[in-house]
C-alpha cells in the first residue's frame, strides 16, 4: 500500500492520466481495494474536471465490483450530469441505473433513469439504459413503465419484420392479469386480532394452526397453574410467553406476506424479463 502511494505521489505530479490508467490497471487485475484507492487519489490531487470524473466514474465501477452498490451511488451522485462531457455522460447515466437496480432500490433506479435517458438518446448506452428500467419497473409491476421502457427497448431493432413480431409477444406478455399481493399490514393486524390467523392469509394453513395452537397450549397450562394456586408464577410466565408468542407471531405472518409477494413477482416477471433479455439475440 505505501508503494503504491509513492507511485500515485509521483504519477499525479508528472500526469494525472497516467493515474487513470494505473488505477484501471489495477482494477484488470481485480485488486479492487488498490484500484479504489488510486481512483479516489487522482480525484483528490487532480485540477482537472475532466480527470476527476472519470475517476469518480471509475471508483464507482469498482466499488460495483466489491457490491459496494451504496458507496459507488453516493460518489456519482456528487456528478454534475449536466456539466459532464458528451462522450462521458453516457456511462455516467448507465451506471447510475445499475447501480441503483443491483442495489435493489428500484424507484432510485427507475428516477435516476427517466432523468438520463434523455440525455444519452442515440448512445450505446440507450439500449441497455432502456432494458435496466423495464426490469427495474417490472419489479415494482409498473406496468405503464414496463410497456414504455420495454417498447422504447425494442424500437431499436431495424429489421421492421421482426420488430413487430417482438413488439407483438411482448405486448401480449404484459397484458396478463397482475397477481393480487397480499398485504403485510392486514396480515399483521389478523394475527394481533386472532392468532395464527394472518398466517393463514398469508397462505400457510398449517403454520397459522401452530402457532394458534401454540398460544391455546400456553393458555391452557397458565389456566392450570392460575386454577392449582399458583397465581403469580402462573400468570406472569403465561403472560411473558404469549406476549413473545404473539409478537412472534405478527413478524412471521409479516414475513410470510412478504416472501409470498416475492414469489408472486418473480412468477409474473420471470418470462418477461427472459423475454426482453434473450430479445435483442434474435437479431444477430
Amino acid at each position: 500500500m505505501w508503494l503504491l502511494y509513492l507511485f500515485l505521489c509521483a504519477t499525479i505530479t508528472v500526469n494525472a492520466q497516467d493515474g487513470l490508467g494505473y488505477a484501471e490497471g489495477l482494477m484488470k487485475q481485480g485488486r479492487y481495494s488498490d484500484a479504489n484507492l488510486a481512483y479516489e487519489y487522482v480525484a483528490f490531487k487532480s485540477t482537472e474536471q475532466s480527470v476527476i470524473t472519470l475517476a469518480k466514474l471509475g471508483r464507482a465501477q469498482v466499488l460495483k465490483k466489491m457490491h459496494a452498490y451504496d458507496r459507488g451511488l453516493k460518489i456519482l451522485g456528487t456528478i454534475n450530469l449536466i456539466s459532464t462531457a458528451d462522450s462521458v455522460r453516457p456511462a455516467l447515466v448507465y451506471e447510475m441505473v445499475l447501480l441503483s437496480f443491483l442495489n435493489k432500490d428500484y424507484q432510485e433506479s427507475l428516477s435516476r433513469g427517466q432523468m438520463g435517458l434523455s440525455l444519452i438518446s442515440d448512445t450505446e448506452y440507450e439500449d441497455p439504459v432502456s432494458l435496466l428500467l423495464a426490469l427495474a419497473a417490472l419489479e415494482e409491476l409498473d406496468l405503464m413503465n414496463v410497456n414504455y421502457f420495454g417498447s422504447r427497448y425494442l424500437s431499436n431493432i431495424s429489421n421492421q419484420d421482426l420488430r413487430d413480431k417482438l413488439q407483438n409477444q411482448f405486448n401480449s406478455l404484459i397484458s396478463k392479469e397482475l397477481p393480487k399481493l397480499k398485504d403485510p399490514e392486514k396480515a399483521r393486524k389478523w394475527s394481533t386480532i386472532i392468532p395464527g390467523s394472518g398466517q393463514i392469509y398469508a397462505g400457510s394453513i398449517g403454520d397459522g394452526l401452530y402457532n394458534f395452537g401454540l398460544h391455546a397450549v400456553v393458555l391452557g397450562i397458565s389456566g392450570w397453574a392460575f386454577l392449582s394456586g399458583y397465581y403469580v408464577s402462573g400468570w406472569l410466565s403465561g403472560a411473558t410467553v404469549l406476549q413473545k408468542l404473539h409478537s412472534g407471531g405478527q413478524l412471521r405472518a409479516v414475513d410470510m406476506c412478504e416472501k409470498k409477494n416475492r414469489l408472486l413477482i418473480q412468477e409474473y416477471a420471470q418470462p418477461i424479463q427472459e423475454f426482453l433479455i434473450s430479445a435483442k439475440n434474435q437479431t444477430k
